[in-house]
């Protein structure tokens, strides 16, 4: 397998949207009627939004923006929203992974998502604080989002040597650049709003393949270990050493995380249900045996019982998990996949 990106599939996966509907809370003084619709970026946050959102509750109320500018939150069915996870992610989490019976109802699709809006009532044990009006100074999603970038560089390079050398016109570029997607998402001329995500997804990626990209097709055999995971990639001069990934089984469990290398040490592509048996081993047992790869049950294989999403997209789970990380990974550079056991 090659270590090119293919910008089609990165293009479409950036401009990846999800129909929302949302409504201020009841207890804010909402109502049906008032619900504002948007496409919104999977790949983007629900922050990125608020300017849109608050000038549209505004206007219906006649209340100016800034008695609207107090602190926010959003949930679905009673659950507050996580704000600072994408959201394709989030939707995901809620369409594909197991609900509380409280929320289980065939009355409330996903799609549209529709979701309230709190201006009151902050659930404080649940989510971060954000702010009304971010400043240059004071940002908390795009350093939330930064952060995250670290994160994701540490887990493939061991060290952040690379988000770091970035200039700073090059780090304000990558989130200025999300925010103005998230924009150019709500355009109600679909050709022209396609043709300007296409324009920021170049733009966001002429500096953020200078974190992602490596050599894929180089293996780097560190030891003579024989299990999955001790195997690098080698970019040019840089070993990378992890591929940065994040698996979810449901909304309010603990996510799992590992060191998953791309490349075992014979040399081979590390595929995502090997990647899987690393994340979640309680879960997702090894194979029985070397006959068995699939992991086969006495009630099936397991391959008919799990799945991975990602994007909305139901991945195979064959995938190898260094090209997944290279297509499908978020504007932070991890690549979130939601596991669905039935």
């Amino acid at each position: 397998m090659n270590d090119e990106v293919d910008t089609e599939i990165t293009r479409q996966v950036w401009s990846g949207r999800v129909p929302l509907t949302i409504r201020l809370a009841d207890a804010d003084g909402g109502s049906e009627e008032e619900a504002l619709n948007v496409l919104a970026l999977r790949c983007a946050y629900l922050p990125l939004y608020m300017p849109l959102i608050r000038a549209h509750f505004a206007a219906i109320r006649s209340r100016s923006e800034a008695e609207l500018a107090a602190e926010w939150w959003f949930s679905w069915r009673g659950i507050p929203l996580k704000w600072h996870y994408p959201i394709g992610l989030l939707h995901d989490l809620f369409t594909h992974s197991s609900l509380p019976s409280s929320a289980a109802s065939k009355q409330d699709p996903t799609n549209p998502w529709r979701i309230t809006l709190h201006f009151s009532a902050f659930p404080a044990d649940k989510i971060f604080r954000s702010l009304p009006t971010p400043t240059l100074a004071n940002d908390p999603p795009r350093d939330f989002y930064m952060n995250s970038l670290k994160e994701s560089d540490f887990i493939r390079n061991m060290s952040v040597k690379k988000t770091m050398s970035l200039s700073k016109p090059d780090q304000t570029l990558l989130w200025d650049t999300l925010a103005e997607s998230a924009g150019a998402s709500t355009d109600s001329d679909l050709q022209r709003s396609h043709a300007k995500l296409v324009e920021l997804h170049d733009t966001f990626w002429s500096v953020d393949a200078k974190l992602m990209m490596g050599n894929v097709a180089a293996a780097a055999v560190e030891s003579d270990e024989t299990s999955v995971g001790t195997g690098g990639l080698a970019g040019g001069n840089h070993l990378c050493r992890s591929v940065a990934v994040r698996c979810y089984s449901g909304w309010d469990k603990p996510l799992f995380q590992e060191l998953i290398s791309p490349k075992n040490s014979s040399g081979a592509d590390v595929t995502l249900l090997e990647a899987l048996r690393i994340l979640a081993p309680d879960l997702i047992p090894a194979a029985s045996t070397s006959n068995d790869m699939e992991g086969t049950h006495e009630d099936g294989s397991l391959l008919d019982t799990v799945k991975l999403i990602s994007h909305g997209v139901e991945i195979p789970l064959d995938t190898p998990i260094a090209w997944l990380a290279r297509h499908f990974s978020y504007p932070d550079n991890f690549l979130h996949l939601v596991l669905c056991i039935s």
